[in-house]
């Protein structure tokens, strides 16, 4: 059978459950994984990336789907102001996460 987008959200929620320790605490002791232009490195955040299906109105997406971000970083990533494109923005977003979830995992996280 198909695994259906609520069933994702499911899956991920459930396995928020499982982490051992609070990632958006533990953010703001990393370096910024998004390195876009501006970039200031430090101070950082947890920084969701939305998903439709997973995220939504006044609805985060789970701890996993999520960036270590510095404020400059976020910001252009969530404006939309037309400064980079969807694919570029997507891309972006990729390269963050998979950098994320290699210092959650060497670290123990997960």
């Amino acid at each position: 059978s198909d695994v259906c987008s609520s069933d994702l959200v499911w899956v991920m929620r459930k396995h928020q459950a499982t982490i051992k320790a609070n990632l958006r605490q533990e953010a703001q002791h990393h370096e910024c994984t998004l390195r876009l232009e501006g970039c200031l490195t430090s101070p950082c955040l947890l920084a969701h990336y939305r998903v439709i299906d997973v995220s939504g109105m006044s609805m985060k997406s789970p701890d996993l789907v999520a960036a270590i971000s510095c404020y400059n970083c976020h910001e252009l990533i969530d404006s939309r102001q037309g400064r980079m494109t969807e694919q570029e923005i997507n891309a972006a977003w990729a390269l963050a996460m998979a950098r994320t979830i290699k210092i959650w995992s060497l670290e123990g996280f997960l």
